[in-house]
């Protein structure tokens, strides 16, 4: 799994997949809705991460279960870098056709 800046996660999980950060801690915590309000997801990020810092693949694949894309590696990779979108995640999650 390839390794990928804490700014584009964060632009990522903030703008595209529209996931609510929840303040407070030693982490950034993402809550992720779907269209009608139910959380699908959630996942954090620590607060020490510089927007320039190299997420391990470690990490990122922590993020990648949390999101409920396990064995998706290639979803995961198209939405951080931006050829994926919210829609064919929340399919992928979810289990429905939108």
């Amino acid at each position: 799994m390839p390794t990928y800046k804490a700014r584009d996660l964060k632009q990522c999980f903030s703008g595209k997949l529209k996931g609510t950060e929840i303040e407070g801690g030693n982490h950034r915590r993402f809550i992720f809705h779907d269209d009608h309000g139910n959380v699908v997801a959630s996942t954090s990020m620590s607060r020490s991460w510089r927007d320039n810092s190299d997420i391990s693949s470690r990490m990122t694949g922590t993020m990648q279960r949390e999101l409920h894309l396990h064995g998706r590696a290639r979803l995961f990779a198209d939405l951080i870098d931006c050829r994926g979108s919210r829609d064919e995640w929340l399919r992928a999650v979810t289990g429905t056709e939108r």
